[in-house]
């Protein structure tokens, strides 16, 4: 995702996936893969991540939803 679009996209579908997720009441797993190409490993967690815990990690505990983030290999 983030090799055709810019982070800015990435954080804005991060926020928009987690407010789905809240509106429908649902648990959310994360699965992303991580690279090794320079400059690109583990961005994408990092903006998703911190999407997450800066902006809705009290709502998704106060709402009894959890977020859990798991690397895809392969």
């Amino acid at each position: 995702m983030l090799a055709t679009n810019s982070i800015e996209a990435v954080t804005q579908w991060a926020r928009d996936f987690f407010e789905r997720a809240l509106k429908e009441d649902k648990d959310v797993f994360v699965g992303l893969k991580d690279t090794v190409i320079p400059g690109y490993d583990g961005v994408m967690k990092a903006a998703v991540t911190r999407v997450y815990e800066e902006e809705f990690s009290t709502r998704f505990k106060n709402q009894g939803l959890d977020y859990t983030y798991g690397l895809l290999v392969r």
